[in-house]
């Protein structure tokens, strides 16, 4: 089973699935006050230098706040609700621990599946940004490289 998935992007708006073993959320962010799925991507593949990332998604009038940190080969997923703009947040709604490098592959694969489904200029007209096409090879880049330091672990 996949650990992260995107369930659509229509008319400005992206649902993300994530979780594992039957607990599983589904979260919503808006393209209005940034690119959400850029910068989800972004703070997942910056886990292959650093141990923690955070990022905001807009949801009209709240925000989430997906905070993740890596161990190893591990990475924590933390979803937080936001009452308003740049508030503290105010509870948790999701915490996992997943295995890393998986959980930035089925990122990645998410990211590629939404390319592949909508094409660059569906992307672009349904996600009101274009595709995030850099955000999506460092993405790749630090999935290769977790996946081939984690394999030397078991030779």
């Amino acid at each position: 089973m996949k650990t992260f998935t995107f369930n659509g992007v229509r008319a400005g708006w992206v649902t993300a699935r994530v979780g594992s073993q039957g607990d599983y959320q589904s979260f919503v962010g808006s393209y209005v006050l940034g690119d959400a799925i850029r910068d989800l991507a972004d703070n997942i593949a910056s886990l292959g230098t650093i141990s923690t990332a955070t990022c905001r998604w807009f949801q009209e009038p709240e925000e989430i706040e997906w905070r993740f940190t890596r161990s190893d080969n591990s990475v924590k997923v933390t979803v937080l609700s936001c009452c308003e703009r740049n508030a503290p947040p105010a509870q948790q709604l999701f915490e996992g621990v997943f295995e890393w490098p998986r959980f930035g592959a089925d990122v990645l694969e998410a990211l590629l599946e939404l390319r592949s489904t909508f094409g660059l200029p569906g992307y672009e007209c349904e996600w009101r940004h274009p595709f995030p096409a850099e955000a999506c090879q460092k993405l790749e880049i630090t999935v290769a490289r977790a996946s081939q330091s984690d394999s030397t672990l078991y030779q």
